[in-house]
């Protein structure tokens, strides 16, 4: 779908739960926009109405904040707000009578006034420019799965911290669905395609050393026993959730979302961007 095939909507039209994706006319959007080589560079959650405003939860440099949707819509510097709704498996979205939004809804005001997690938007930066690295579909999808397994070990160091959760953008979304149920299942994590198909930005010259560690690395996922070897090795894309090992709540990027088997796009609240 197009910039000018997206419908556009009112945002009466959006449902609790919804997750809104945008990006702004500045440099710092474009320069992640770019990195990501995705069309956005920060994450909204739509919680609903409160006193008649629209209301949404989302993390910025000065923390996860509670404010109204009209403070996204009236910035001048955005250019596209697109949203997303999510469905499970049987094809339910939050709200419905087989998925309560409440869980959804109470776990991203919960975030509310936490720190921005500066630590993990490097990481999470470091990890999508080593798979950068690398040509290969296997090679970029083995680089990103083993950096999101570090990271994430990385994490519940900082996780240990007394106080609020810190959090990115995108993981007041992420964190919100995947919290919501907390049976083995998390049939409300986000799926997260992983695909290989990322454009190759090399900073080294070539992969040089790198075959013993793809044949390692191939060895350690059916120790797993997580990750199909055949899937790992061939063109197809791997699905995982948005919270298992493999990939961290804060480590999914804005592409990672925009791409997600989760999440439908519904159309543009506001799309003033330049094709």
């Amino acid at each position: 779908m197009t910039p000018h095939e997206k419908q556009l909507l009112n945002p009466d039209q959006l449902n609790p739960g919804d997750i809104l994706l945008c990006s702004t006319t500045d440099q710092l959007s474009k320069l992640i926009q770019e990195v990501d080589q995705g069309g956005y560079s920060h994450t909204i959650l739509y919680v609903g109405k409160t006193d008649g405003h629209h209301m949404i939860v989302h993390a910025t440099t000065k923390g996860v904040l509670h404010q109204k949707l009209t403070h996204i819509i009236d910035n001048e510097e955005i250019d596209l707000l697109d949203a997303y709704r999510f469905y499970d498996d049987n094809g339910n979205s939050p709200g419905s009578p087989a998925l309560p939004v409440e869980p959804i809804i109470e776990n991203a005001l919960s975030y509310v006034d936490g720190p921005y997690f500066w630590s993990e938007l490097l990481m999470g930066g470091l990890v999508i420019l080593s798979v950068d690295q690398f040509k290969s579909k296997t090679m970029q999808k083995i680089v990103r799965i083993l950096g999101g397994l570090v990271e994430s070990k990385i994490v519940k160091l900082f996780e240990k911290k007394k106080g609020k959760k810190a959090m990115v953008c995108v993981q007041v979304a992420t964190t919100s669905y995947w919290n919501a149920d907390t049976s083995p299942a998390r049939k409300l994590g986000i799926k997260i395609e992983i695909a290989g198909n990322r454009k190759h930005v090399p900073i080294f010259d070539d992969d040089h050393g790198l075959i013993n560690l793809k044949k390692k690395l191939q060895r350690d996922f059916d120790v797993y026993n997580a990750i199909p070897t055949d899937k790992l090795i061939s063109e197809d894309p791997i699905i995982l959730k948005a919270g298992s090992p493999f990939i961290p709540l804060g480590t999914c990027t804005l592409r990672d979302m925009s791409h997600s088997p989760s999440l439908k796009l519904l159309g543009s609240i506001k799309n003033t961007r330049k094709v």
